[in-house]
């Protein structure tokens, strides 16, 4: 995704050469193709996920837990530039000035420091947990009523769907497969002009007019490793003949 530009030739080559190549989205395959890969060779299958370690809790139990007790808005994920980090205190700012909620950010990154100086700095309701065992993330991503990935770059964001999958919708940019994840289980907002203002109106949305979380979740399950699975095992097969 990052590196396939500053060696074209190279990945065309490999690319165009290959008897199958599978994106795991369809902007990964659009990006390529821009770079004059054929695509004539080209299947799209996901990433996916395990809906057993990703799955619905006892929201108000895990926030009495964690100390949260209104709406909260949260975030998994590296903190750096690419995931759009450097701008969370003012979206979250502009969530708080039309909403009374709570943030929880799960991860780390060069610009954890700086981001907690500038909410701290703003006063928001902010708490961070560092990064977690990936068993652990569930747990705090069903303390969220809305999560959150307004990524620069992104191919294929597993994390959408292991949001979903704890019934929690998603707002993202519009960035990679990011959309594609996403689909009918949130809202993708547009780059472009006052973005982070944009994204924070989505955010409150999705707040003041909730998905039904057991609609999110079977639309997440649709990405389980084993229909994953199925489908490239099938590519497999048809190379093999």
């Amino acid at each position: 995704n990052l590196l396939m530009e500053n060696a074209k030739e190279l990945y065309i080559d490999v690319l165009g050469n290959a008897d199958k190549v599978i994106f795991v989205s369809n902007a990964l395959l659009n990006k390529a193709k821009s770079l004059s890969y054929s695509g004539t060779n080209a299947v799209v299958i996901p990433n996916g996920i395990d809906p057993k370690i990703f799955k619905p809790l006892d929201k108000e139990k895990i926030k009495k837990e964690l100390g949260l007790n209104k709406k909260v808005v949260g975030y998994v994920g590296n903190l750096k530039y690419v995931k759009r980090a450097d701008k969370f205190s003012e979206i979250f700012e502009n969530i708080a000035l039309k909403q009374e909620v709570e943030f929880l950010v799960v991860g780390d990154g060069e610009l954890r420091k700086n981001v907690e100086k500038e909410c701290k700095h703003k006063s928001l309701k902010v708490k961070f947990v560092g990064r977690v065992p990936n068993d652990e993330v569930p747990y705090y991503m069903n303390a969220m009523d809305v999560m959150i990935l307004p990524s620069r770059n992104e191919g294929w964001p597993c994390v959408v769907l292991e949001a979903q999958a704890c019934g929690v919708p998603v707002v993202g940019s519009s960035n990679g497969g990011i959309p594609e994840a996403i689909g009918d289980g949130g809202i993708a907002v547009e780059e472009g002009e006052n973005f982070e203002k944009r994204f924070a109106e989505a955010v409150i949305n999705l707040l003041e007019n909730p998905i039904d979380s057991n609609c999110i979740r079977e639309k997440a399950l649709e990405y389980s490793w084993e229909n994953i699975v199925k489908k490239e095992v099938k590519v497999y097969e048809e190379v093999v003949r």
